[in-house]
């Protein structure tokens, strides 16, 4: 009986063992793909294996302008596939982002682009602590002539980024 019992016990600590991947990951990434300088990001890994992981991040970013009635906001999309099987990973990935700056007159101007990524991911698979460094082109889809405030701001483009979070 307790050769029994330590079998069932053995049997469900590798099965947990099996299933440390943390999946969720939020962070806060500084310049990357948002227009404003910051964005607020959660991750998730949708899919795993011992190779590469895939993973869904969404980033939203606010912003109003001090010296322009003017308010900024932008989301990003991308999927990314992270390959490594430790704690530090090779990540690449691509999205789709939405820029949308408002003014007090309430004239808008909306822009589309196309993200990229190609960095350095730390992450540990049982989670805590997130770092990534990446380069982060983007490819205007969509420009609104129109200009409203300051049109110098709408064309800086960030083509790094970094991110600090957590995981679990």
């Amino acid at each position: 009986m307790r050769i029994f019992i330590l079998i069932f016990f053995l049997s469900i600590t590798n099965f947990s063992f099996a299933q440390v991947l943390k999946v969720n990951t939020m962070s806060i990434e500084g310049l990357g793909h948002s227009i404003n300088g910051y964005s607020l990001n959660y991750d998730r890994i949708f899919h795993s294996n011992d190779k590469y992981w895939v993973s869904n991040n969404t980033g939203v970013s606010y912003r109003t302008n001090q010296y322009a009635p003017q308010r900024n906001w932008s989301i990003s999309n991308t999927v990314n596939i992270v390959f490594g099987q430790k704690k530090g990973h090779l990540e690449l990935g691509t999205g789709l982002g939405v820029i949308k700056n408002l003014s007090h007159d309430y004239r808008s101007m909306t822009r589309a682009l196309l993200l990229g990524r190609l960095g350095y991911r730390y992450q540990r698979p049982m989670g805590g602590f997130f770092m990534r460094a990446s380069l982060t082109p983007n490819a205007m889809l969509y420009d609104n002539p129109k200009c409203i405030g300051w049109c110098d701001l709408d064309l800086i483009v960030h083509f790094i980024g970094v991110s600090l979070g957590y995981s679990f």
